[in-house]
């Protein structure tokens, strides 16, 4: 039986945020999409068996590292909106809420892809 290549918890902070923005918690919205991203790229590297980072800026290097150039600024774009929901006095905006979770709905479904494909044995 195939595994899932990303964790439930991926799946949840999505919907989560899909939620949140449709209610017009843009603060959670923008928190939840880039949790949900950043999840998905540790169960990439958990499966490459290569530790997993605290910082976000060395996560984002390790991206660049493997040629995920399009994840790893996707995901640095999510941490400034992240950082701006969570810290920022104007909180974040409709829009930017929105492009949070495009970002990672893109970036999860393509790590998702990358997973796959390492799974086969090809990247």
């Amino acid at each position: 039986m195939p595994t899932k290549p990303l964790s439930q918890k991926v799946h949840v902070l999505l919907k989560e945020a899909e939620e949140d923005l449709r209610y017009g918690c843009l603060n959670k919205a923008a928190s939840a999409a880039y949790f949900a991203a950043r999840m998905a790229v540790e169960d990439m590297l958990s499966g490459l068996n290569t530790p997993i980072p605290r910082r976000d800026d060395k996560l984002v290097h390790i991206l660049l590292n493997l040629g995920h150039t399009t994840e790893a600024e996707a995901l640095e774009e999510l941490y400034i909106l992240r950082k701006k929901a969570d810290y920022d006095r104007s909180g974040i905006t409709q829009n930017e809420a929105q492009r949070a979770l495009t970002l990672a709905l893109e970036t999860t479904a393509s790590i998702e892809k990358i997973i796959q494909n390492h799974k086969r044995g090809y990247q």
